[in-house]
């Protein structure tokens, strides 16, 4: 969220009749422009004073205020040939000087800028607005540009410097897959959620994948695929390739990934109704890591807790359908009813 704007915008300023009618006395002005966007126009022969105390130059933003009146003498011509002397009032004003807000500038200078006309004739009437505007811009621009040099960097060193493990990679391939039908993602859509640079993928894909075999590459359907997703395949046994699949679960990944999601009956010290994994959800991480006999006596030992959800969600699933069936049988609901 952006700053609130302090102030206005000191546009110009200078001398001219009151209200600009050539009727009235010469006066002192200060324009300036609202948050909202607003023009306005002060006057008082006291503002030149006030702005200077304030050390107020056009590009500030400012906040002018009347304080009231204080006694000044001032010549009167009562009719006759004599001119006497008078007390009376003149207003007192006063300016706080927020110094230049370099976006509540260029906002001001939007106002009064609509056309290619009203920049020259602010270029003759406000000069030091458009300079302090052209400024801001330049400014603002140079530091978004630094910025994102220096998050680029930042990003540059922490990927050379960080070790991508097989964990990492499965987990983030998890999370595109299941953003999407099938199970093979675009090798773009992996870098992007691993936020790397696509050659840094390649170099695991060709050391993990191509030369230890813990996945697959599939050609995927090119001419229906985008510019980023053609830019970040593969080459592998003489065609380019689109897709990464990961056919076996890394099993100490969702091993540790699910650790806190099921407690054990002890853990919970209640019936553990509200805490217990979802039993679809327990049902599919356990047909994932469990593929034999042994693998479900090993995780009995790492994650009863899984076991104990599954067998629960299973035998749940079975019971329904039994009285599902049970429903079905001819004569069985009538008898129910009487």
């Amino acid at each position: 969220m952006a700053p609130q704007q302090t102030g206005e915008v000191f546009v110009d300023c200078g001398s001219a009749p009151y209200d600009f009618d050539k009727k009235n006395e010469l006066n002192f002005f200060v324009r300036t422009v609202t948050a909202a966007g607003e023009q306005r126009i002060y006057w008082g022969k006291d503002l030149p004073r006030a702005l200077e105390e304030a050390g107020a130059k056009v590009g500030d933003s400012i906040t002018t205020r009347r304080t009231g009146g204080k006694p000044v003498t001032v010549e009167k011509a009562d009719g006759s040939t004599l001119t006497v002397r008078i007390e009376t009032k003149r207003n007192s004003w006063q300016v706080d000087n927020h110094g230049v807000d370099r976006l509540a500038l260029i906002k001001a200078y939007d106002v009064l800028v609509k056309t290619p006309e009203d920049r020259k004739k602010l270029e003759i009437s406000a000069p030091l607005l458009v300079a302090g505007r052209d400024t801001a811009v330049v400014e603002l621009k140079r530091e978004k540009l630094a910025a994102e040099l220096n998050q680029r960097n930042l990003s540059e060193e922490h990927e050379k410097n960080h070790d991508l493990s097989i964990e990492e990679v499965h987990q983030a391939y998890n999370r595109v897959r299941g953003r999407q039908l099938g199970s093979a993602v675009f090798i773009s859509d992996l870098a992007t959620e691993l936020q790397i640079g696509v050659p840094r993928l390649h170099e695991w894909i060709d050391r993990e994948v191509i030369k230890s075999g813990r996945g697959s590459l599939d050609d995927g359907h090119w001419p229906t695929a985008t510019e980023s997703q053609r830019a970040a395949s593969i080459e592998h046994l003489g065609s380019k390739r689109l897709l990464i699949r990961f056919s076996q679960p890394d099993r100490p990944a969702l091993i540790k990934e699910s650790d806190g999601r099921v407690k054990t009956p002890e853990d919970r010290g209640d019936d553990g109704a509200d805490n217990e994994i979802d039993g679809q959800d327990a049902i599919k991480l356990y047909n994932e890591l469990v593929k034999s006999p042994q693998d479900r006596l090993a995780l009995e030992k790492e994650l009863p807790a899984l076991v104990a959800a599954r067998d629960k969600a299973v035998t749940a699933a079975k019971r329904e359908q039994l009285q599902k069936e049970t429903f079905q049988i001819p004569g069985h609901a009538a008898k129910v009813r009487r």
